[in-house]
């Protein structure tokens, strides 16, 4: 397995555009507080906070609905690049930034790559 990437620089080594970075930041970050959140009417700015800032990348997820299928899809719908959908996530959890939201991601992943970080996850809270 190749070393986890710290976010900005997978998004070097992805060529991501400026917009592309600020839409995955900005997401992980409006959706991780969208989903701590405990009232409703917070919830629904998050997203819309999200929706507006970024109207080019339209998307019709909840916070609720959010799992890593729907989460791959909206990725590779943005990004239009070949990537591991379980190595963004996990750099994300190394930061520890948004690290709830993209630990939650991953243990609804099917894919072995999901399946493989989310144990280094469960490994690492053990230590």
């Amino acid at each position: 397995m190749v070393k986890p990437l710290i976010f900005m620089r997978w998004c070097e080594y992805y060529e991501l555009s400026e917009r592309e970075t600020d839409f995955v930041s900005f997401f992980m970050m409006n959706f991780s507080a969208a989903r701590s959140g405990n009232q409703p009417k917070l919830r629904e700015q998050f997203v819309e906070i999200q929706k507006k800032t970024f109207p080019e990348y339209p998307f019709d997820i909840t916070p609720e609905e959010l799992d890593y299928s729907k989460f791959e899809g909206l990725m590779k719908q943005v990004l239009k690049i070949h990537f591991d959908t379980a190595e963004l996530l996990y750099s994300f959890y190394l930061q520890k930034l948004c690290a709830p939201l993209a630990e939650y991601i991953l243990s609804t992943g099917e894919s072995e790559p999901a399946r493989i970080y989310y144990k280094l996850i469960q490994k690492d809270k053990v230590r």
